[in-house]
């Protein structure tokens, strides 16, 4: 593994304005209301490792996800590539080199395949689009070995993707994706529209293609035991920001921040010892309007005055990164 990360993000932030129109909010004397969706984020992913982003719905993982391929501009934050800060880049041209490197697989396979388009346009297109592969019999040679890396047949490419069940169409985008032979890939979710018995296909399939061509992975998901199954390192998010971030083992083995700890605790227990369990209190807060002081403190069991007023800061404990003041004070030890 390289000393020099591969992605880099530092203070990414993204709000995302949901005001009323102007005459509204002229007439009804109301400001302008903003989702914070991400707030100062950081995090590094080197090569030929997997990044997994972990958290309830609506915490932020695929506002960083589409940030980081360029879907989405960053409000303020920097996004390095290579070494290349590439989140003020604005035109396509500029982003262009960068974009053939990465590519992103998404959450649908339903939906994110062109349904009038044959399975051979499909792979072929971003090889057409960035150059990569020139000429037609040497784009149709390229889509057969593409098709046959992911586990299936060059006669699947005359077909359409309807003929197609969930597990070969995101077998499909897994192809396209790798079509422009990027370095990073982003996976949104790859595998929760999917049968268990077809995402344990899709994960193993993700694992030997990183194996075979050093492919670092960004992994956005809410299922723990995928990220148990693929990720090397692991940062949990919480209504948009990290509270901790560590290697995998450590954080299924030794949590320490309480919202990791709650999050392990809605595993399944296959030892059946009947160990009493904590259920996770209360609600996600508006984003619109978040508490003051740390956001999980409304709902977090070792809360104290300090919470309610302060944002923790990230410190390093048991070589993990954690946002927490009663694991930097030390009295979550005590309660």
């Amino acid at each position: 593994m390289s000393e020099t990360p591969l992605v880099r993000a530092v203070g990414l932030t993204r709000y995302f304005d949901v005001s009323p129109p102007l005459l509204n909010r002229v007439l009804e004397r109301k400001p302008k209301m903003f989702v914070k969706a991400v707030e100062e984020v950081d995090f590094n992913i080197y090569q030929g490792e997997t990044f997994a982003l972990v958290g309830e719905s609506g915490c932020g993982k695929t506002t960083v996800a589409r940030m980081l391929v360029g879907l989405e501009r960053p409000t303020d934050g920097i996004i390095e590539f290579d070494g290349h800060n590439i989140g003020s880049l604005k035109t396509r041209a500029q982003l262009r080199p960068y974009r053939r490197r990465m590519q992103m697989i998404f959450q649908d396979p339903f939906a994110s395949l062109n349904p009038r388009w044959r399975v051979m346009d499909i792979v072929a297109e971003p090889m057409r689009a960035y150059g990569t592969t020139r000429g037609r019999r040497r784009v149709r040679e390229e889509v057969f070995r593409l098709l046959r890396q992911v586990g299936l047949s060059e006669y699947d490419s005359y077909a359409y993707p309807h003929e197609f069940s969930g597990g070969q169409r995101q077998r499909i985008a897994i192809a396209r994706a790798l079509s422009t032979r990027p370095e990073f890939v982003v996976c949104d979710e790859p595998t929760s529209a999917l049968d268990v018995s077809v995402q344990a296909q899709i994960l193993n399939l993700m694992k030997r293609l990183q194996q075979e061509m050093g492919l670092s992975y960004l992994l956005i998901t809410h299922d723990l035991a995928v990220v148990h199954h693929l990720a090397t390192h692991v940062g949990v998010m919480y209504l948009g920001r990290l509270c901790e971030m560590a290697a995998s083992k450590s954080v299924f083995s030794n949590p320490r921040h309480p919202y990791t700890k709650l999050l392990l605790e809605t595993l399944p227990d296959i030892s059946m010892d009947r160990r009493e369990r904590a259920p996770m209190a209360g609600e996600v807060p508006n984003p619109m309007n978040p508490p003051p002081g740390c956001v999980f403190h409304p709902r977090c069991p070792l809360a104290a005055d300090v919470c309610t007023r302060e944002i923790p800061r990230q410190v390093m404990v048991d070589n993990a990164t954690i946002a927490c003041h009663a694991v930097a004070a030390g009295w979550d030890e005590k309660k």
